[in-house]
């Protein structure tokens, strides 16, 4: 996967997770003359903001995929309970 995914590649794949922890790394940010002029990828970074924050398919693909969130205090947690 690239550095910075095309949001329907992550909506796909949001639908074929396997039993486990996988990790989805979302970047985003808001469209900014400043965000152009540091990124080459800066319309990912725009996609991936309306892929978490905006009208996105991922979410309910997600939950039809009954996935549960968890954050990396949730992890650590089971892990030092071992």
């Amino acid at each position: 996967m690239r550095r910075l995914a095309d949001p329907a590649v992550l909506e796909r794949e949001a639908m074929d997770l396997q039993p486990g922890v996988t990790e989805i790394v979302i970047e985003p940010a808001a469209d900014t003359p400043e965000l152009r002029a540091i990124c080459d990828e800066w319309g990912r970074r725009v996609d991936h903001r309306d892929l978490a924050c905006g009208n996105s398919e991922l979410r309910a693909d997600l939950d039809r995929g009954q996935v549960t969130l968890v954050s990396w205090r949730d992890l650590r947690e089971v892990q030092r309970a071992g």
